[in-house]
């Protein structure tokens, strides 16, 4: 049987063993810290790559004439040229659910810990500044409206949890067709959302309609100390005039996994600010979601070049 080639652009958690054993005509090859520009010899023979958080150029895939699929280890693809894959036929397949869990928990450590200030008041105890607890007033979130753009697998998680703290959820979802769960309310635009928007959550791909969807605009349609948590792509949210309303006191705080820029610079001002919370593009990553995301992400690989996609 001819031999076919996997090339895995950064470690993913997978069985060697059983791959080998079902598949032994498969020959696996990981990229540690993948030069992208420089791949032109690695990837001219791969049937299958799988991807991270690189970025996959034209240029690049110009030199994999064998490609046959690529296997996102996620389910953000803005880091894949969609149009020249079509364009080729070759299909590019996401975890689809892999991670949906531990997104949809790290939703809820954002929002309980932005309602709280818990950077505030962590820094209270730990700089001998006891009495800060008469100024550090947290929201509570029973009762308050949370709005999630993006009722998709994650989002239908967080809006479960939302509703055992006793919270109301509405939703928009242009793409979502059926009836939304029991407590669970959708509305037909965007800013029919925002003014009831105590909590606003996205959880959207970042594409050329949703670029910048969370401007100045929208921020101002929020209610007086609403929060913002972004756990999806930085580009759905304008950073710096999130930030301003927050250090004015329009707003109670948020929370921010992802960035318009990653990693985010040094100086950015972000990281002056202590009611926004920050993680390193990291809610998807526990133990259990990135053994689920490797076992699913070569799993693609090898049903794409077999064509059981």
């Amino acid at each position: 049987m001819q031999s076919k080639k996997i090339v895995c652009l950064r470690p993913i958690i997978i069985d060697r063993e059983e791959i080998a054993n079902a598949y032994p005509e498969i020959d696996i090859q990981v990229i540690e810290e993948p030069e992208i520009d420089n791949l032109a010899e690695t990837i001219s023979d791969a049937d299958a790559l799988t991807i991270r958080v690189d970025t996959l150029t034209e240029k690049v895939l110009d030199y994999a004439r064998r490609l046959k699929v690529i296997s996102r280890h996620g389910v953000g693809f803005d880091n894949i040229p969609i149009n020249y894959c079509t364009a080729r036929r070759i299909p590019v397949a996401i975890t689809s659910g892999a991670n949906a869990v531990a997104v949809a928990e790290h939703t809820m450590f954002f929002m309980l810990a932005a309602a709280k200030s818990a950077l505030l008041l962590d820094s209270a105890v730990r700089n001998d500044s006891f009495d800060e607890r008469r100024n550090l007033v947290g929201i509570e979130l029973c009762r308050r409206t949370l709005f999630i753009v993006g009722y998709g697998r994650i989002g239908k998680l967080v809006a479960e949890r939302a509703k055992a703290f006793g919270m109301n959820v509405l939703v928009y979802d242009p793409f979502f067709k059926g009836e939304p769960s029991v407590g669970t309310k959708i509305v037909e635009r965007l800013h029919d959302g925002l003014p009831f928007a105590d909590v606003l959550s996205l959880h959207v791909p970042l594409t050329k309609e949703t670029s910048g969807m969370i401007g100045e605009l929208e921020l101002a349609m929020l209610p007086a100390n609403a929060i913002v948590i972004n756990v999806s792509r930085g580009g759905l949210l304008n950073e710096p005039v999130f930030l301003k309303r927050v250090n004015e006191g329009r707003l109670h705080g948020g929370a921010l996994d992802t960035f318009a820029v990653e990693p985010p610079p040094s100086e950015s001002p972000l990281f002056e600010c202590s009611r926004i919370l920050l993680s390193p593009h990291s809610a998807a990553l526990t133990d259990q979601s990135l053994a689920a995301m490797g076992k699913l992400t070569i799993q693609n690989a090898i049903d794409g070049l077999y064509g059981k996609l």
